[in-house]
């Protein structure tokens, strides 16, 4: 079976939290769009950074106002 496209909508707490689950789980999910006012390297950082979850093994990081694994 594909892995369902998803969008995401705000990355605030919730949108980290579902990214990460996508992230590690890409046979079953597939990010196709990650929308939020924040900068990108603001993003990439809060991604990378979580006082919670702990810090990513791989580091996200921002290009050209995108977000990228």
């Amino acid at each position: 079976m594909a892995p369902v496209k998803v969008a995401i909508n705000g990355c605030g707490r919730i949108g980290r939290l579902a990214l990460r689950i996508a992230w590690e789980q890409p046979d079953k999910f597939e990010i196709v769009h990650l929308n939020d006012i924040t900068p990108a390297e603001s993003v990439a950082y809060l991604l990378r950074y979580d006082s919670v979850h702990g810090a990513r093994p791989r580091r996200p990081r921002a290009l050209a106002k995108c977000v990228l694994k």
